[in-house]
This record gives C-alpha cells, sequence and structure tokens, in this order.
C-alpha cells in the first residue's frame, strides 16, 4: 500500500496508506476543530484499534468500529488542561456501557455495570472517604437493593431511591416503591399537562 496524504471534507487532513484512493491501512487523521485519530482505516472508515485525541486533550484508546468507540477501551477526560474521569471498559456507539471501572477526578471509583453512558446496574463505589457502597444504581445514583459500609463500621443495609436510604427489609422496599409510584405518577400528570 501506498503511504499518501489526502486533504478530505470539511479540512481534515490524512497522512498513511492508501488503497483505491481511500484511507486503508495504518494511519493518521486530523480532524479540524475536533482533533486527531491515529490507528486502523479499512476502506475509508476508522476500524480497528486507535488513539483519539481532541482538541480539548481527551483521550480515548481503544477499539472502533466504523468510526464509533466500541468494544475495549480508555478514555481520559480533560477539561482545560486539568485531568478528569478515567474510564477502562466497555463503550457502545461512543458511550460508556457494558462493564467498566471509572476514577473520578474527586478520587472515587466505581467498577460494575454501565447503560447508555450512565452508572446503572450492579457494582461497587468506593469513596474517597473510605466508605463503600455495593449494590444497585439506576442513572448515576444508588437506587434499589445495596449496602453502605462507612469507613468507621457502621452499616446500611437495605433499600435506596435516588441516593436516599429508604430503610431495611420489606419496610425499606415498600417505602422504596411508594417512592417511585409517587414519581411515575408525577412524570404521568406532566405528560398529560404538557404532552
Amino acid at each position: 500500500m501506498a503511504i499518501k496524504t489526502l486533504e478530505l471534507e470539511r479540512g481534515s487532513i490524512y497522512e498513511g496508506e492508501v488503497s483505491r484512493g481511500k484511507p486503508n491501512g495504518k494511519g493518521k487523521l486530523t480532524v479540524k476543530y475536533e482533533g486527531v485519530y491515529e490507528g486502523v482505516f479499512i476502506n475509508g472508515e476508522i476500524n480497528g484499534k486507535g488513539k483519539f485525541t481532541s482538541e480539548y486533550g481527551s483521550i480515548y484508546e481503544g477499539d472502533f468500529v466504523d468510526g464509533y468507540k466500541e468494544g475495549k477501551g480508555k478514555s481520559t477526560e480533560m477539561f482545560r488542561g486539568i485531568a478528569g474521569d478515567v474510564y477502562e471498559g466497555d463503550f457502545s456507539f461512543n458511550r460508556r456501557h457494558g462493564i467498566g471501572k471509572v476514577t473520578r477526578q474527586n478520587g472515587d471509583v466505581y467498577e460494575g455495570e454501565f447503560s447508555s453512558d450512565q452508572v446503572s446496574g450492579k457494582g461497587k463505589l468506593t469513596y474517597k472517604n473510605g466508605d463503600v457502597y455495593e449494590g444497585e444504581f439506576t442513572t448515576n445514583k444508588r437506587d434499589g437493593r445495596g449496602i453502605l459500609t462507612y469507613a468507621n463500621g457502621r452499616v446500611q443495609d437495605g433499600y435506596w431511591y435516588e441516593d436516599k436510604f429508604m430503610g431495611e427489609g420489606d419496610f425499606g422496599k415498600a417505602k422504596m416503591k411508594k417512592e417511585q409510584a409517587a414519581r411515575s405518577d408525577a412524570y404521568e400528570l406532566q405528560n398529560r399537562i404538557c404532552p
């Protein structure tokens, strides 16, 4: 395969292996106002292992399929030159989805399930202060059955709803269900008023 430089749409520049006039093989794509991708191309598409560095300094290294983060990877977020969250795990259509681990900028660490870029499912959250929550999450909040063990040894074992402890056993479960029903009724009313 020939090594060439191609000028592509919107001011993008490709340098690397080319076949039939398209990026094919290893190469580097610089996309104006977005960032730089270095890795594998197949028939003009980003496919395989690669590294994308955004113009702000955020980095993703891992698997790509048809230009999307798809499969296993690691992302390091940057904001104004300051390192943010680091995530290692599964991606689907550019989102954290599946099993992974995120180390937050504040020192908290979550290991477990993600869905559509959110902490959702079963997991373990270890807080910087030593507290540990193991259980269920929904949209980045403790939600469902779980155990919070404080650094001082105190334990809250029961049901959670939107990060609030509802209580232990059947009482906690009933209180959680009541809160969920109230929230559902509020959404239904809102949808009837503002369709």
